[in-house]
C-alpha cells in the first residue's frame, strides 16, 4: 500500500503544478517537487529527489517568458553492494509559453525550453566521478485546468526533448 501511495504522489507531483497566470501583465511561477523511495524484494534499493521551478511574466493573455531552473539527485544500490551509484542534475535555461484560453476553466498551452544542463555520475565507495554539460531544448504542449483565480493544475502530455 505504502508503494502505491508513493507511485500515485509521484505521479501526481510529476503531471502537476502549481501556476499563476491567468491575469496578464503579471507575474507567473510553476513547478514541481518530488521524492520517491523504493526498495525491491531483492533488496536493491533506489532514491530520487527533483525541483523544477520556473519564474517569468505574463505579458497579455496568450504570451509568457521567464526563467526554470531545476536541480536533482537520483541515488540506487544493489543488493550486492554496501555503496551508493549516483547521479545529480542541474540546469537553468528560459522558456517561452503561448497560451489559449479555452474557456474559464481550461486552457492550452505550449512550453518551449532552453538552456544549460549539467551533472556527475559517480559511486560513493570509489570516489570517481564523470561530469558532463551541455544544452537542453525541449517543447511541451499541456492543458492548464483553473482550480482558483489565478491558480492552476497542468498537466502535461507529449513533447519533444
Amino acid at each position: 500500500m505504502k508503494k502505491l501511495i508513493l507511485s500515485a504522489l509521484l505521479i501526481g507531483t510529476a503531471a502537476t503544478a502549481v501556476n499563476a497566470q491567468s491575469i496578464a501583465n503579471s507575474v507567473l511561477v510553476y513547478g514541481d517537487l518530488s521524492y520517491t523511495s523504493v526498495k525491491d524484494g531483492g533488496d536493491n534499493k533506489t532514491r530520487n529527489f527533483d525541483f523544477n521551478p520556473g519564474l517569468g511574466y505574463q505579458f497579455n493573455d496568450y504570451f509568457g517568458a521567464g526563467l526554470w531552473g531545476n536541480v536533482g539527485t537520483t541515488r540506487q544500490r544493489l543488493a550486492t553492494q554496501t555503496e551508493w551509484n549516483y547521479l545529480n542534475t542541474y540546469g537553468i535555461g528560459v522558456f517561452l509559453r503561448s497560451t489559449v484560453r479555452l474557456n474559464k476553466i481550461f486552457a492550452m498551452y505550449n512550453q518551449l525550453e532552453a538552456g544549460y544542463i549539467g551533472g556527475a555520475v559517480g559511486n560513493t565507495g570509489t570516489n570517481t566521478t564523470s561530469n558532463f554539460n551541455g544544452f537542453r531544448a525541449s517543447l511541451t504542449p499541456a492543458i492548464a485546468v483553473y482550480v482558483h483565480d489565478g491558480l492552476a493544475l497542468n498537466f502535461g502530455f507529449g513533447g519533444i526533448n
